[in-house]
């Protein structure tokens, strides 16, 4: 039997089962101690191409497997209205430690409202209207807050995934309206499995002039509705 052949019917035993090439070993020393030029450089090839189809076959079968698991996983929706205010980013956090879970295939959606502004126009005599450059600033600035926001809830999505941006699904929702119209849209329109929002805290009579977001939101929601309180 030549070098070649030896060579060969070891790499078809290893794949077939690993093990057998240690019976091979010895036969195989013996051959390279009386042909010396012939050693090293054969020795690096198969073992190569055996441990390079070995680990292709262990990286396939586990990616399958991981793949799998993952189909089997239930799917969740989580929306969570995010603001400018710290308790909307408490409620964010709140959610990414005890609601988000690797036992469900999670789709976090951060939701904003970008409220439109307030005109206030100049009028003169003929009705000619020019306050358009002062509407044109505040909807710039509306887009810069809005934009602002969503990259602090991102962030705070990245450090508690652990810096891995697949690890946890996020997209992001920004649409004009009143915060609470927005947020009963969207929850709507996404199917969405739980809605998760900050309370603000507002007192009895802010509450009275302002309205709740978070009050409106729970009474006007199918899905179920997570309120998280910010401790003082």
């Amino acid at each position: 039997m030549t070098c070649q052949q030896i060579l060969s019917l070891s790499l078809v035993l290893w794949k077939l089962h690993g093990s057998y090439i240690n019976k091979w070993s010895v036969l195989m020393d013996a051959y390279f101690h009386q042909n010396p030029l012939f050693s090293s450089q054969s020795i690096y090839r198969v073992l190569s191409e055996s441990y390079s189809w070995e680990r292709d076959r262990i990286m396939a079968e586990g990616g399958a497997a991981a793949a799998a698991a993952s189909e089997n996983k239930e799917e969740r929706r989580i929306v969570v209205a995010v603001d400018e205010s710290e308790e909307s980013m408490y409620a964010l956090t709140w959610c990414l430690k005890n609601l988000v879970s690797s036992n469900f295939n999670d789709t976090l959606f951060l939701v904003y409202a970008n409220n439109p502004p307030p005109v206030y126009t100049a009028v003169d005599g003929s009705g000619y209207l020019f306050s358009s450059d002062i509407i044109a600033t505040m909807e710039r600035y509306g887009g810069e807050v809005a934009e602002s926001v969503m990259e602090k809830a991102k962030k705070i999505c990245r450090d508690l995934g652990g810096g891995d941006d697949d690890q946890i699904k996020v997209e992001t929702r920004v649409e004009r309206g009143d915060a609470r119209d927005v947020i009963c849209k969207m929850v709507e329109r996404l199917n969405a499995d739980i809605l998760v929002m900050g309370s603000h805290g507002y007192g009895l009579i802010k509450r009275a002039f302002l309205g709740s977001v978070s009050n409106h939101c729970a009474q006007n929601v199918k899905s179920p509705v997570m309120i998280v309180k910010k401790p003082k």
